[in-house]
């Protein structure tokens, strides 16, 4: 048996000049395309090892280079002092970090839940009025957030759950037509109900046929949108600035600290931001091919 080689040329072995040709010019697009997004990520951590005082410090760099001075030197203390200086309501970045923590563990079981359940029952279940909820719950999530922003809020604070933490995420987590709805809907319809109807056959009801052959079929699929959400929900400040202003997480602390950080602190501050990218860099290095594959959902025969 002839063995596939494992050298990327095979790429191009069988293409016309015309097909490299064109596979080429994509590549330098693509390529071009993603250093855009890498420089700026990069530019960051060099702005973060500015010295902060002295005659070669960032304020001075700036007046004297313009923006794309360099340091004169690696000045990593400035991870340091944005560890213990950089705070809001007295929650320094560690805090922030375990703000965020909590945050996602709760919307990634919790508030995922729901979405999951009702996005289930949409796909594979009829009911009266289906139909109508189901344009309803399409032109709900058509309203600009902040077309509801004042209703929410005043529904939050007669509740008294307004900066109540993790019982405000509790609260409101409990909805299942959020955006998300729509995608689980899909990963569910598209899943054949011959499945279900063998569970039926072998005497197990729809909560069995729901945990033991419809969810683990669709799992793929939902881990790879947990991941996607779990960055988002790692970036999620406005929530935070809303309705829970005394728990500042990552994203909404740092947000609420840049309005403080003076021109000669912007590497402390700068630092503090390449801390919070850490995370997400390490989790997507692990996720990357999760994520990107391919999902093919069925099993099927004949």
């Amino acid at each position: 048996m002839k063995k596939k080689t494992k050298d990327t040329a095979y790429i191009f072995m069988e293409k016309t000049g015309a097909e490299k040709v064109v596979h080429s010019i994509m590549f330098v697009i693509f390529a071009a395309y993603a250093l855009t997004l890498v420089f700026p990520l990069l530019w960051l951590v060099v702005q973060s090892v500015f010295p902060t005082t002295g005659a070669n410090s960032y304020e001075h760099a700036m007046i004297q280079n313009g923006p794309f001075a360099l340091p004169d030197g690696l000045h990593f203390e400035n991870y340091l002092s944005a560890l213990t200086t950089m705070k809001e309501r007295n929650v320094n970045i560690i805090g922030m970090f375990m703000n965020s923590a909590w945050f996602i563990l709760i919307a990634e079981t919790w508030c995922l839940f729901w979405p999951v359940m009702t996005g289930y029952i949409f796909a594979k279940y009829k009911f009266k009025g289906k139909e109508i909820f189901y344009s309803v719950i399409i032109f709900t999530l058509t309203i600009p957030v902040m077309g509801t922003m004042g209703a929410m809020l005043r529904l939050v604070d007669n509740l008294g759950i307004y900066d109540k933490g993790p019982l405000f995420v509790i609260v409101t987590g409990v909805n299942g037509f959020t955006s998300s709805f729509l995608i689980y809907y899909g990963i569910f319809k598209g899943l054949s109900w011959d499945y279900a109807e063998a569970v039926f056959v072998d005497g197990g009801g729809n909560f069995t046929a729901f945990i033991r052959v419809m969810l683990p079929q669709a799992m793929p699929a939902i881990a790879a949108m947990m991941v996607k959400a779990l960055i988002g929900y790692w970036n999620e400040y406005f929530q935070f600035l809303m309705y829970m202003p005394s728990t500042p997480t990552v994203a909404s602390g740092l947000y609420k600290v840049r309005e403080f950080a003076t021109r000669a602190g912007k590497p402390v501050y700068y630092a503090g931001l390449v801390m919070t990218m850490i995370p997400v860099l390490i989790l997507y290095g692990f996720m990357a091919e999760k994520m990107m594959k391919n999902l093919s959902i069925g099993g099927l025969k004949g």
